[in-house]
C-alpha cells in the first residue's frame, strides 16, 4: 500500500529561510539608513548654497546683508530652534520662497544665522546636524576659514577639527567688517565667521 506524499516545508528549512531572510533585511537596512544620511547631508549642503545665494542678492539690493532672527547680533547665533518666526529676517519670499529646516534637526540647533551690528558680514550653518561625514579641514562647507593663513588663525576652538561641532556642522559666509585699519577689519569679521 502506498502512503500519500506528504508536501511541505520541515522545521529547519523553515528557520533557515527566515534566517537567511533575515541577513539580507539587515543588509539591506543598514545601506538604505547610510544612503538617507547622506540624502539629507546633500540636501543641507544645497540648502546653504541656496540660502547664501539669496542672501547675497538680499545685500545687491539693501546694501547690508539681511538681520538676524530674534534681534540677534555676533556673538548669538540665531538658530531653527531659538527662533520660531524665523532665523533670518527679511529673506523671504522675495528673496528665497520660504526658509529651509534642516531635514532632521531633531533637538540640535540645525539651520542657524549670525551677523554683526552694521550687517556687513555673516555666517551661515547646518549646525551639528552633518549625518554622514566627519567634517575635516578640508571638506567642501566646512565650518570655518581654517588654515594658517586665513581669518580664523589662530583658530577659535570651534575652527578646530578636533571641536565636535566642527566635525559635525556645513557653513558658508561672507562679507568682511567696517574698521578702521587691515587688523580692525580681520578682527571684526573673525567676529562673526570664526563662531
Amino acid at each position: 500500500m502506498k502512503t500519500p506524499r506528504q508536501f511541505g516545508f520541515t522545521l529547519v528549512e523553515l528557520l533557515f529561510t527566515i534566517s537567511i531572510i533575515a541577513v539580507l533585511s539587515a543588509v539591506v537596512m543598514t545601506n538604505m539608513n547610510s544612503a538617507r544620511k547622506s540624502g539629507r547631508d546633500a540636501q543641507r549642503k544645497a540648502d546653504l548654497t541656496n540660502l547664501k545665494a539669496a542672501i547675497e542678492l538680499y545685500r545687491q539690493k539693501n546694501g547690508v546683508y539681511p538681520a538676524a532672527g530674534c534681534g540677534n547680533v555676533a556673538p548669538s547665533f540665531a538658530t531653527e530652534a531659538n527662533c520660531p518666526t524665523g532665523y533670518i529676517v527679511g529673506l523671504a519670499p522675495t528673496f528665497i520662497a520660504r526658509l529651509p529646516q534642516d531635514p532632521k534637526r531633531v533637538s540640535k540647533e540645525g539651520y542657524a544665522y549670525i551677523t554683526n551690528n552694521k550687517n556687513d558680514t555673516f555666517k551661515l550653518m547646518a549646525m551639528n546636524t552633518v549625518e554622514h561625514e566627519i567634517v575635516e579641514a578640508g571638506t567642501a562647507m566646512n565650518s570655518c576659514d581654517v588654515g594658517t593663513t586665513g581669518i580664523c588663525y589662530p583658530a577659535a576652538t570651534v575652527c578646530q577639527s578636533s571641536d565636535a561641532r566642527f566635525k559635525y556642522s556645513y557653513g558658508v559666509w561672507g562679507g568682511f567688517a567696517d574698521g578702521t585699519s587691515d587688523a580692525d577689519v580681520k578682527t571684526k569679521t573673525a567676529a562673526v565667521i570664526c563662531r
